[in-house]
């Protein structure tokens, strides 16, 4: 039997009346201060105490006080008079808590009725400033709309800028179906499985990595453009022919080229300014853009190029992402910052400096979203650089401000934005293969590397040379980052950004204009002069 006090065995215990068993000397002890049954509270005295009789046990001898034994009894009293001050803050914990439930329930139904009593009377105000107001005077209460409307007209016809932010926010909330957002999504899982299998097999090494411990120049042609002096500002590999590279120089000059066979598959020459350039992976077609806002869709067909003759490209349609209603000087003025086609290969994104960017569709030639952001802050704020995640969800717009929009196509906003310390103009930004790193260039020729997951910078790489353009480029793996700065390349590894091989290029006096890897993870470059090169590392 045990002590309902201190729940051992009970030596001398004793019933109450309400049937709980305690120890003789502790019931006693409690009830000369308290009076009642601990349990139910009760009144209850030293008479009600009913003893439980137990088989007789020999009772010791009295020991002198000096001793062991009563030295034991003096203890046991201790343990007694803790065991009652245990219970009673035991009760007074119980009655604590009881009442915190009680106080935080009615200072949430508090909350909730203050929000309510707020709300009813913002409502009651709004209908209070709608209702008419009696004026005994009617004529100068016309007058006064009169005045009113007018200033309303002259406002409207001066403020150009407003009508300007007002077409814009409003051709933005034209939303994508949500048929072409489950394309988005389905393609994106389809392509996260295909990394995933990816990453199994290079940390079970089927794939073998390049060390970048050597390095071999496979082909050097001379320049493919028709002068010296203009430098290549765009350069695509080409997926479906790995040989293939799409160069565009700042003359306004396009060619194909083949850098295994040396030999130039195509030419063409624009008459407007065209900046950017981006090729379908997919199809034999390419996109390039001009800074008037056209932007023109041209494909090739390499079966009918016979005896190294030059094929011909064919101008499939030509739209201008500028246009608007309104015929509005400030949007007509704005500049295409970049081009890029969407994994599916069906949809183009393209940058506006205006801080826009938008999807077209390349199988209908129509534009089905625009995205914009407003910046009440900083008017001057701009647009520099876009790029497009490898899952196609997330498109990567870079500011002048040296920060980066991560907008989220699903969602339709800005899912995060990538803060760096220092005001500098995003030149360059660009997703590694696998979607996790972001690198960023800046003006000041300084290399971030981001954890898109963690929105954090996690490497900076710079002593480079700021008179002379920087450029990036991820290989095919996502495992190494190589970096173009004057004439020379640096290469990195991923794991902890050490630098494991720089090389110059052929050409001492040129400098390195755009730097991209192929399917095959060679090393391809362009350079101010116009020639590019192909090295294999290995």
């Amino acid at each position: 039997m045990f002590c309902s006090f201190s729940g051992q065995p009970a030596e001398d215990p004793v019933v109450t009346t309400s049937g709980y068993l305690f120890e003789r000397r502790l019931i006693e002890k409690y009830l000369q201060t308290e009076g009642t049954c601990p349990i139910t509270k009760k009144v209850l005295t030293e008479k009600d105490l009913i003893p439980v009789k137990l088989p007789s046990v020999s009772k010791q001898i009295k020991q002198t006080v000096s001793s062991i034994p009563k030295l034991i009894e003096v203890l046991q009293t201790e343990w007694d008079s803790i065991i009652l001050e245990s219970f009673a803050l035991k009760k007074e914990l119980h009655n604590t808590r009881e009442e915190l439930a009680r106080t935080l329930y009615e200072y949430d139904a508090a909350c909730r009725v203050i929000a309510r009593l707020i709300t009813e009377r913002d409502e009651a105000r709004a209908a209070l400033a709608k209702s008419p107001k009696t004026d005994k005077n009617e004529g100068k209460k016309i007058q006064k709309k009169q005045k009113a409307n007018q200033k309303d007209d002259d406002q409207k016809k001066t403020n150009k800028n407003t009508e300007k932010e007002m077409k814009i926010e409003n051709e933005s909330q034209q939303l994508i179906s949500q048929e072409k957002v489950q394309e988005f999504v389905h393609l994106s899982e389809k392509l996260g499985k295909k990394r995933k299998i990816m990453r199994s097999k290079l940390r079970k090494h089927k794939i073998k990595l390049p060390k970048i411990e050597k390095y071999q120049t496979i082909s050097t042609s001379n320049n493919i453009f028709e002068k010296e002096t203009d430098p290549i500002i765009a350069l695509e590999p080409v997926e479906h022919s790995p040989n293939l590279v799409i160069a565009l120089n700042d003359n306004n000059s396009l060619c194909i080229y083949d850098y295994e066979k040396s030999n130039i598959i195509s030419k063409l020459k624009f008459k407007d300014n065209h900046k950017k350039m981006a090729a379908n992976q997919k199809m034999e077609s390419f996109v390039v853009g001009s800074t008037k806002g056209d932007i023109t869709l041209w494909d090739y067909n390499l079966k009918n190029q016979e005896n190294e003759k030059l094929i011909n490209c064919n101008q499939k349609f030509t739209i201008n992402i500028c246009d608007d209603d309104n015929n509005d000087k400030a949007q007509s003025n704005s500049q295409i910052i970049d081009v890029n086609i969407h994994p599916d290969n069906k949809t183009l994104v393209t940058c506006l400096d205006d801080l826009r960017w938008i999807l077209i569709d390349l199988e209908t030639q129509k534009k089905f979203r625009t995205f914009n952001y407003q910046s009440n802050q900083n008017i001057n704020l701009k647009y520099s650089s876009n790029c497009i995640h490898p899952d196609g969800t997330l498109v990567l717009c870079g500011l002048t401000n040296n920060n980066i929009q991560v907008w989220d196509i699903r969602s339709e906003q800005i899912a995060a934005t990538l803060q760096a310390d220092q005001n500098c103009t995003v030149d360059q930004v660009l997703c590694s293969n696998y979607g996790v790193h972001v690198a960023s260039v800046t003006s000041d020729s300084i290399v971030r590397l981001w954890d898109l997951r963690d929105q954090v910078i996690i490497e900076t790489l710079d002593g480079f040379d700021l008179k002379k353009n920087t450029c990036v480029a991820f290989d095919q793996t996502g495992s190494h980052l190589s970096i173009g700065n004057s004439n020379k390349i640096s290469n990195f590894g991923s794991k902890k950004w050490k630098l494991l091989k720089e090389f110059n290029i052929s050409n001492q006096n040129s400098c390195i204009e755009k730097i991209v890897w192929s399917k095959n993870n060679s090393l391809i470059i362009g350079d101010s002069f116009g020639v590019i090169e192909n090295f294999n590392l290995k």
